[in-house]
């Protein structure tokens, strides 16, 4: 997931549902699809929520390196 837009072919490839990827989101404390700016699975089997207050918060690029598709949340991100 990248803001508020489910990556449903990444979610297939985590062998993920979106019953899942809600309850994740659900773990995190996101109360919103605003607050979401990424949602990552691990190699380790764990799904890694990054969400932040203010959605013009920015990853720092260092965070997704290693992350498939991580390039999408940069190209998603306004500009």
């Amino acid at each position: 997931m990248i803001g508020g837009e489910i990556q449903h072919d990444q979610l297939r490839k985590a062998k993920m549902t979106e019953d899942d990827l809600w309850g994740k989101l659900r773990e995190a404390n996101a109360i919103n699809f605003s607050q979401v700016l990424v949602v990552i699975a691990e190699t380790t089997g764990d799904v890694s929520v990054l969400h932040a207050k203010d959605k013009n918060e920015e990853i720092q690029p260092e965070l997704l390196k290693g992350v498939i598709a991580g390039d999408r949340y940069r190209a998603a991100r306004p500009r």
